[in-house]
């Protein structure tokens, strides 16, 4: 994950979730899934699907107001 992210230039902090933690903790059903949560830990979006670099990098750019 760490790869493809600096490979797309994201330089806001991300994880991945072998565990399936934050899955679990969000609520989240689909594989694969995203979630943005907001710095107070609640969930702000979320969407499934197949990471497609263009489409996502806007939608997050979207969600964060840039």
């Amino acid at each position: 994950m760490d790869d493809a992210a600096a490979d797309w230039g994201i330089a806001y902090p991300h994880v991945n979730d072998p565990n399936l933690e934050t899955w679990e903790a969000y609520g989240l059903t689909s594989h694969p899934s995203f979630a943005l949560i907001n710095p107070d830990g609640s969930l702000h979006d979320s969407g499934a699907g197949v990471v497609a670099r263009d489409s996502n990098i806007a939608w997050i750019e979207a969600q964060l107001g840039d």
